[in-house]
């Protein structure tokens, strides 16, 4: 039985003075709450003894209604401003095999409308559409989704971000993809704009052994993403706080005893630990929020960021250490397993064959430290050596023109390695297994089509900045 304390604090679940929110009482079971924009309904997911969950709304007199109760499963809510509820619902009638290997149809997971009880299909293909989300705006309808993906053997598990735009009546039009993942084990979620429309948030995995990473971009260029939250820190699940300025989700560090609820400071790099829980979401005015945590929904307040909460170093400034034509001066190229290192070629391209290779490092520890290549498909690469001295790379998508002369850029930090060309926004893959301790070089290999090469320390000052700062601003 909940006692008389606890059960005082969830008669505040929603509360708020100057947004007069909703007092919702003792909550049931449930998880994903998700706070309507005027602060007096509740949306959230409650499980069902069959391992379905079914969407509903909680009123600020304590009324409940069951959203789309024929459903087979619903979940994933979100608010439109207009107080319309999206959610997914899961319409699939046969079993992942049969849907993987294509023999035959029978649904997906569409994404619906709910609006003063009236329920209408916003979404509906034969693949998976999720994690709705809707702009402060009402235009523009985001979602995580499988229909783009390519299936690889059996399985296509990768899920795109898609948009749709949104009529008067709330009905999806010129539905497109708008971030698309490069590989097909890896995916993005929870896309979010920020209230103000200037900046967008979102979930991402860039492979299978990689955890869970919070991203984020200006609207107007999201393949300039950046990663928001410290390397160490595992998280999903972000969401906006109204000012436009903060954010909540679900994290985890290494200390933490499961999934917390944090919060952030997308600015100025502040992050906070609130409590232990998952899925929080803002209440609408800004003082607190609800999360799930063993199965029921709870409220905790949220305290100001103060000026000196925001603590981060700044990525050290480029230093050649080597060029192509002096003498290889070992002992500057011992980079050990922490600092930030890269190498660079200026390279003119040959047809002859597509296997090239530019720049390959010999150290005790490996004769594969580090190296520049384009592969047997004509893809550029970086790739170095795990902490366990396995194989590690990050490949160049794009494919370059064959007689060009192109500068490449491999770089190696603590948490990851980046490629870029020409300049370009480097393409980033997590160092999730450590990185191998580089002390005793032995020499550096070129071939015969490079035209200059450098290797140095810190963040090359020819490549973009990939810190939270360069992007939130």
């Amino acid at each position: 039985m909940v006692g008389r304390s606890l059960l005082a604090v969830l008669l505040l679940l929603v509360a708020g003075c100057r947004q007069r929110e909703a007092k919702v009482g003792a909550l049931p079971r449930g998880g994903s709450p998700v706070v309507a924009p005027d602060g007096r309904s509740l949306a959230y997911e409650v499980p069902k003894t069959d391992g379905s969950s079914r969407v509903v709304i909680r009123r600020c007199d304590g009324s409940e209604v069951a959203v789309d109760a024929s459903a087979p499963s619903s979940f994933h809510p979100c608010w439109a401003q207009d107080g319309s509820l999206y959610y997914a619902c899961n319409t699939v009638t046969n079993t992942a095999y049969e849907k993987w290997t294509e023999r035959i149809g029978g649904g997906g997971v569409v994404i619906r409308r709910w609006k003063d009880g009236v329920v209408r299909d916003v979404l509906t293909s034969e693949r998976r559409d999720f994690l709705p989300f809707v702009t402060a705006d009402g235009t523009r309808l985001y979602f995580s989704s499988t229909r783009w993906t390519k299936p690889k053997g059996t399985q296509s598990t990768a899920a795109h971000v898609g948009v749709a735009d949104l009529d008067a009546e709330g009905n999806a039009t010129n539905v497109r993809p708008f971030v698309t993942s490069t590989t097909h084990a890896c995916g993005y979620m929870q896309f979010a704009v920020s209230p103000n429309g200037r900046f967008a948030v979102w979930g991402e995995m860039r492979d299978t052994m990689d955890g869970w990473r919070i991203f984020g971009a200006e609207m107007s260029a999201v393949e300039r993403a950046v990663n928001v939250l410290p390397e160490d820190m595992t998280a999903y699940a972000p969401r906006w706080c109204g000012d436009s300025r903060r954010i909540c989700f679900t994290g985890y560090r290494e200390c933490d005893d499961g999934w917390q609820v944090y919060v952030a400071d997308v600015f100025s790099g502040a992050v906070r630990k609130v409590c232990a829980g998952q899925n929080p979401c803002w209440t609408s005015d800004g003082r607190a929020v609800v999360y799930e945590r063993d199965g029921l929904v709870r409220r905790a307040e949220v305290e100001p960021f103060r000026a000196d909460d925001a603590c981060e170093a700044r990525a050290e400034p480029e230093q050649v250490v080597w060029r192509k034509g002096e003498p290889f001066a070992g002992e500057r190229l011992a980079f050990g397993d922490e600092r930030t290192f890269f190498a660079r070629v200026k390279v003119a391209l040959s047809d002859e064959d597509a296997m090239m290779p530019l720049l390959r490092a010999y150290y005790a520890e490996s004769n594969q430290a580090f190296q520049l290549y384009r592969d047997k498909e004509w893809h550029f690469a970086f790739a170095t050596r795990t902490a366990g001295n396995r194989f590690h790379w990050v490949r160049w998508m794009d494919r370059v023109p064959p007689d060009a002369t192109v500068t490449v850029v491999g770089i190696r930090t603590a948490a990851a390695t980046y490629l870029s060309i020409d300049g370009a926004w480097p393409v980033r893959m997590a160092s999730y297994l450590g990185t191998l301790d580089l002390r005793h070089p032995e020499r550096i290999e070129l071939d015969k089509g490079v035209v200059s090469a450098e290797v140095g320390t810190g963040w090359p000052s020819d490549v973009p900045s990939v810190e939270r700062k360069a992007v939130f601003k």
